[in-house]
């Protein structure tokens, strides 16, 4: 079997893990009843293999929010509030996994310590725009008024990645989505290692470092049955709301003076 014709089955294996998010593994049909089929020279078990052990960035995410918060604070304790929690709620309103899209933006900002040219004012965890370029003393990058539609740039900046005719569930917010259209980079890339060259170049293990990260947070022991957890989250959710007031309060403000 020639390498285009294993690229091609594993490409027609991994359709329905994409279509249909609930399927986590692939199996052969000589595996579920005994049969001579397929011969030696039809290589199933590496199409198999391929499918079930690559990691794509479409799907639904295994990382908990407490997982990811804990591991993040452990590193940064001032790192910016509920990040966790909309990294996975704009991750499943587009199917992508946002636990490693989470995990990205940790490899991007330094663990949200923003020590690179970007700031930690732009609301901008993926890096989005940022070249390193400096115009009239300022540095070159998107800017987003909030990290919900910050994150859902970047998420959306994923999926255009990931999918050959992307559509969003919410309004297009993602400011480099014409940039990659033009690239010719929509749908080239459906695993996270497919990003190494494309979203950071060189990048040649871009997307392994991200995997790296990922491994680390899978490691991550919470008692969320403790009553510690519980009040935590309850204060969390507090807090989420007390933000969203005052979101809109400043929303208001902003059209009164415009």
């Amino acid at each position: 079997m020639p390498e285009v014709q294993l690229n091609a089955g594993v490409e027609l294996l991994w359709y329905p893990k994409y279509q249909f998010l609930n399927i986590k593994l692939i199996d052969g049909h000589k595996h579920m009843k005994n049969t001579a089929c397929p011969k030696r020279n039809f290589h199933q078990e590496r199409m198999i293999h391929a499918v079930n052990e690559t990691v794509y960035i479409m799907g639904e995410p295994e990382l908990t929010a407490e997982q990811m918060r804990k591991f993040l604070r452990s590193v940064n304790p001032n790192a910016p509030q509920g990040i966790e929690e909309i990294y996975l709620e704009e991750g499943k309103t587009e199917g992508v996994r946002g636990d490693i899209a989470f995990c990205q933006a940790i490899h991007e900002t330094n663990y949200f310590r923003f020590t690179g040219v970007a700031r930690i004012e732009w609301h901008n965890p993926a890096g989005l725009g940022v070249t390193g370029q400096i115009v009239n003393g300022v540095p070159v990058g998107c800017k987003f008024p909030d990290w919900r539609i910050g994150i859902r740039a970047h998420i959306q900046h994923l999926k255009a990645y990931a999918v050959k005719n992307p559509t969003f569930s919410n309004p297009l917010v993602d400011p480099r989505f014409d940039v990659l259209k033009q690239a010719g980079y929509i749908g080239t890339a459906p695993t996270w290692t497919d990003l190494n060259g494309k979203w950071a170049y060189p990048g040649k293990t871009y997307g392994q470092s991200i995997l790296a990260i990922y491994d680390k947070v899978k490691t991550i022991k919470v008692d969320t049955d403790s009553e510690k957890v519980k009040q935590l989250t309850q204060e969390i959710e507090a807090l989420r709301k007390e933000i969203s007031r005052l979101n809109a309060i400043i929303s208001q403000i902003r059209i009164l003076v415009s």
